[in-house]
C-alpha cells in the first residue's frame, strides 16, 4: 500500500489513539517502510510505549506490500464510504468491527493519505477532547493537540537528537526564542514540469533526479522563499534568529549564505539553515535508499521547526506538521494550495 511521507504517516494518529480508547485495545505503530519507526524515534522514558510485541511482529507476512493477506483481520477507514466527510461514520463503523472481532490482534489504517479523510477523522477525536468549543482540523494541518500528543509518544534517537543540539548550538537557537520558515520546492510538480520540462519535472518530488540549480528554476525557488522569509518576519519581527529549511539542498545553500533584503526595508537578514547536505530524501521512495540514516534530516529539520516559537510554511504537511509541534500558536502561509505565493498577512495564519 501507499504510505505516504513521514507527516502524511503520522497526521492521522489522533483519531488512532480515539479508536483504540473506545475499544479498549492497547496501540501499536507497525511501521516497516523504508525502515522500522523505531530507528528514527522511540518511546520517551515513562511516556507511551508504541512499540508491537513480538507475537505482533512473528506473524506479519513482511514480504508483502499490504496490509491485506495477513492472518489477523485488518480495518481500513473509510473503505465503503464515498465521502471523506463522513468521519463520524468512518470512526463508528472501525470501531463496531474491532469490538466485534475477539482475535488478540487487529490492525488499521487509512484507505488513502487524503487530506479530508484524515481531517474529518482527527475532528471526531477532537470532538471528544474539547468540553467547549474545539478547533477545526483542516487542509493539511495536524491537531492543536499534537505537540503535547507527540512528546508523550516519541523523541528522537541518540544520534539525531545529538544533531539537532549541534545545529542549535552551532546557530544559536534558543527554544521558543527563534522564528522557523520552511519551503516544500520539489512540489507540486506542476509548475516545475513547466519550468524544466515533463520529463525532469515529473522525477523531482521524490529526490531521484535533481536538476542544476540555475536559471528559470532557481528564480523560481528564490522567489518563493523570499516571500516565505516576508512571511516569518511579520510573524515576529522583534526575533533576531530565523532558521531556514527546504526538500531543496541548493536553495537551503543559497538562503543561508546570502544576506537577504526583503520587501522595502533597509534591512538584510542573515537566515541559518543546515549546509553540506546530500539532497534530502523523500520518506515514501522506495529505491536508491542504502541506509536509514539518509532520513535522518527530515527528523532534524521537523523537530527544529517543532521548537520554534512561529513557523512559515506553504503548501504541504511536512512544514504544518512543524508549525503543529510548535503548537500552532503562531503561524504563516507562503503559499496556496496550488503552490502559488501567498502575501502576508493574509487569513490563514495566526499570530
Amino acid at each position: 500500500d501507499r504510505c505516504g511521507g513521514f507527516s502524511d504517516r503520522l497526521r492521522g494518529l489522533p483519531s488512532m489513539l480515539f479508536v483504540a480508547s473506545r475499544v479498549d485495545r492497547v496501540l501499536c505503530i507497525y511501521w516497516s517502510r523504508p525502515f522500522p519507526l523505531d530507528l528514527f524515534l522511540r518511546s520517551p522514558s515513562g511516556g507511551m510505549d508504541w512499540s508491537c510485541p513480538d507475537a505482533f511482529q512473528a506473524i506479519v507476512k513482511k514480504d508483502s506490500r499490504s496490509n491485506q493477506g495477513q492472518s489477523f483481520h485488518h480495518n481500513t477507514l473509510y473503505s465503503g464510504i464515498k465521502s471523506g466527510m463522513e468521519g463520524n461514520r468512518a470512526i463508528e463503523s472501525i470501531i463496531t468491527a474491532i469490538k466485534a472481532n475477539t482475535d488478540q490482534f487487529t490492525s488499521i489504517n487509512f484507505l488513502n493519505q487524503d487530506f479530508i479523510k484524515i481531517n474529518n477523522a482527527n475532528n471526531v477525536f477532537n470532538a471528544y477532547s474539547y468540553k467547549e468549543q474545539m478547533p477545526v482540523a483542516s487542509k493539511w494541518f495536524h491537531v492543536d493537540l499534537v505537540e503535547h500528543i507527540y512528546r508523550v509518544v516519541f523523541e528522537p534517537n541518540d544520534e539525531i537528537a545529538r544533531r539537532i543540539n549541534t545545529t542549535m548550538t552551532r546557530f544559536g537557537l534558543v527554544e521558543n526564542n527563534y522564528t522557523a520558515v520552511h519551503v516544500r520546492a520539489r512540489y507540486p510538480i506542476g509548475r516545475l514540469k513547466q519550468i524544466l520540462g515533463n520529463d525532469k519535472g515529473a522525477h523531482i518530488d521524490k529526490g531521484s533526479q535533481q536538476p542544476p540549480f540555475k536559471g528559470r528554476y532557481k528564480q523560481y525557488l528564490v522567489d518563493i522563499a523570499k516571500n516565505a522569509l516576508e512571511c516569518g518576519i511579520q510573524l515576529d519581527e522583534d526575533k533576531t534568529k530565523i532558521f531556514f529549511s527546504s526538500d531543496s539542498i541548493d536553495l537551503t545553500n543559497f538562503i543561508s549564505s546570502n544576506p537577504i533584503q526583503l520587501g522595502n526595508k533597509s534591512v538584510l537578514y542573515h537566515p541559518v539553515g543546515i549546509d553540506g547536505r546530500e539532497e534530502i530524501k523523500h520518506l515514501d521512495t522506495t529505491e536508491h535508499f542504502t541506509s536509514h540514516i539518509e532520513y535522518y534530516p527530515i527528523i532534524e529539520d521537523l523537530l527544529i521547526l517543532g521548537g520554534a516559537q512561529c513557523v512559515s510554511f506553504g503548501i504541504g504537511s511536512f512544514g504544518a506538521f512543524g508549525a503543529g509541534l510548535a503548537g500552532n500558536k503562531c503561524r504563516a502561509i507562503h503559499r496556496d494550495y496550488k503552490g502559488k505565493p501567498e502575501k502576508c498577512p493574509n487569513s490563514r495564519g495566526i499570530r
